[in-house]
């Protein structure tokens, strides 16, 4: 109905009221229930409030109210690992980070055993919703070679648009 739309207001600015209406997914067999999923706009460090309203079928409306922090956190990297791990022609680098969403630059380095660099996958990365990116890696070299069998280290490096970076480490085995 007009006026009747599915609404959050940031910190209780009339300007900065977002219509969820389109972000809303009913739950199967249940006129009492849904799920929105929208991401908020980047918001300043600080304390904020979110206010959500929403109607139902027969011109009823709620409100709920909730308040929380935005504290800036450094850039981030977790769940680094390779699967399938060991492998023979084939492996994904997957791994998660805490950016949000802009443009990353990922950085893959695949040493020897005994330190020597044998490949360097660079990829540019969307952090938009997934916060889990997959890589893969033939096996071959830079030069286009495939590795021999034995234990490598890898070392992947994200570095932002503003030149954060946050690296991890983790050892492979290739059969």
């Amino acid at each position: 109905a007009i006026d009747h739309d599915m609404t959050v207001t940031i910190d209780g600015d009339p300007a900065k009221v977002l219509i969820l209406n389109d972000f809303f997914e009913p739950v199967l067999d249940s006129y009492q229930s849904g799920i929105i999923l929208f991401f908020l706009p980047l918001m300043e460090e600080g304390k904020h409030t979110l206010k959500i309203k929403a109607w139902d079928a027969v011109n009823n409306s709620s409100e709920f109210t909730t308040t929380f922090m935005v504290a800036k956190k450094p850039l981030s990297i977790m769940r680094v690992l390779n699967f399938p791990n060991p492998f023979n022609l084939k492996t994904t680098f997957r791994f998660e980070h805490n950016l949000a969403i802009q443009d990353a630059e990922v950085l893959i380095s695949i040493y020897t055993g005994s330190g020597q660099l044998v490949k360097s996958i660079k990829r540019t990365i969307n952090t938009g919703r997934n916060r889990s990116s997959d890589i893969d890696w033939d096996r071959k070299d830079d030069f286009g070679a495939h590795v021999l069998g034995g234990i490598y280290i890898f070392r992947l490096r994200i570095t932002t648009s503003n030149g954060t970076r946050a690296e991890k480490s983790g050892k492979m085995v290739i059969q």
